[in-house]
């Protein structure tokens, strides 16, 4: 019973498969075109463009609906209002540090940090910046300075990487408070 089931089986897919391919191959015929054009064939073409580009806008004004159509008439000019745009007043908490140091181990963040202290004070620069350690789980980051302009961070910076030379400029949030003066200059600390 199970032989006769199975060779049933696959009599009837054997028959499947056979009908549903097809059985004439495809030629594709290249369409015949004459070398020598005949002399109207030009103007026929151009007429024949001209005839199709006007049914075609015909068609396109026809599908038009009149939503579409409603702000024909209206004046394109940007308002008032956009001319009087002044600059937006930025974030005073956003600014630039100087990282000198990223690690897990806290008492080397202290220790970085209090070198870093004792250097800039034996520095004498008129305004030093100060040091923070920030915390972002788990790393300690020693950063120094508050600046708002990245190129003043990356002046000091300069400086700093006489002592610290991985130090590097990043994004962070500042104390407004203790930004210098654009008038505080960096010397490079002669040693």
């Amino acid at each position: 019973m199970k032989r006769l089931l199975t060779r049933l089986l696959m009599a009837s897919s054997l028959l499947v498969l056979c009908h549903c391919s097809s059985t004439e191959p495809v030629h594709e015929q290249p369409e015949e075109v004459s070398e020598t054009p005949s002399p109207g064939d030009e103007e026929r073409r151009d007429r024949v463009s001209a005839e199709e580009e006007s049914r075609m806008a015909l068609r396109l004004q026809e599908s038009r609906s009149e939503l579409r159509d409603q702000f024909v008439g209206l004046s394109h000019h940007m308002p008032d209002f956009y001319d009087r745009i002044e600059e937006q007043q930025r974030d005073p908490n956003q600014g630039f540090r100087i990282q000198i140091l990223s690690t897990r181990d806290v008492s080397l963040a202290d220790t970085t940090r209090k070198e870093y202290e004792a250097w800039i004070e034996e520095s004498g620069l008129d305004a030093p910046p100060h040091s923070y350690i920030d915390y972002r789980q788990p790393t300690y980051r020693v950063r120094v300075g508050d600046f708002h302009d990245r190129d003043r961070a990356i002046t000091f910076s300069q400086v700093v990487k006489r002592q610290f030379p991985a130090a590097w400029v990043v994004y962070s949030r500042v104390e407004p408070d203790r930004v210098p003066a654009d008038s505080i200059r960096f010397e490079p600390i002669r040693d």
